[in-house]
């Protein structure tokens, strides 16, 4: 069958075409909110095309929600870089276009479940992703899991939407490398 999958990802049954998201934010308590989000679209370990953006605070937001000044170390941006980014409704709008009903992969469980669920409320908009934790691929597969988050946890990155994103998309395959399933 022409365009087959027969690599050992494909035998998994894993989408290539799935989307990795990370998101920045302003701590990880539940008043804290998204200032940042990235998606990475790949197909085995290269990058076919990342969209990121930062994300303007709402005025309620920044009256009811909390900035922890360690966030700030950790990614480095300040409440002031954010104003005039895009607000949480172009966010999720150009997100939207870019998943295209795509399944997204994370890897920050329930705290990037609740960003996205707070950016989607601060846009007014329905919370439509299927977002998923990237453990979901290698459910059967532990020490496939293993060695993707080993990796995943020596990379350095930036701590910006995009470049995370690649990062954790890049740690899927990693973790299937060849040789990695023994028949």
């Amino acid at each position: 069958m022409r365009g087959a999958d027969h690599s050992e990802a494909g035998m998994l049954g894993i989408n290539w075409l799935s989307i990795t998201l990370d998101f920045q934010a302003s701590g990880l308590s539940e008043l804290t909110y998204p200032i940042g989000i990235g998606l990475a679209k790949c197909r085995a370990d290269r990058c076919i095309e990342v969209w990121s953006t930062l994300i303007s605070p709402t005025e309620e937001r920044l009256r009811h929600r909390l900035w922890n000044p360690s966030s700030e170390q950790i990614h480095g941006l300040t409440r002031a870089d954010l104003i005039g980014q895009n607000t949480p409704a172009q966010a999720l709008a150009a997100a939207r276009v870019f998943a295209a009903g795509a399944v997204l992969y994370c890897d920050g469980g329930e705290h990037d479940i609740r960003w996205f669920r707070h950016l989607a409320h601060a846009a007014a908009t329905p919370a439509d992703f299927l977002l998923t934790d990237r453990e979901d691929l290698f459910r059967d597969l532990p020490d496939l899991l293993a060695r993707s988050l080993r990796w995943r946890a020596e990379q350095s990155s930036p701590h910006r939407g995009g470049a995370d994103a690649i990062v954790l998309m890049k740690a899927i395959p990693v973790g299937i490398e060849e040789g990695s399933l023994r028949r």
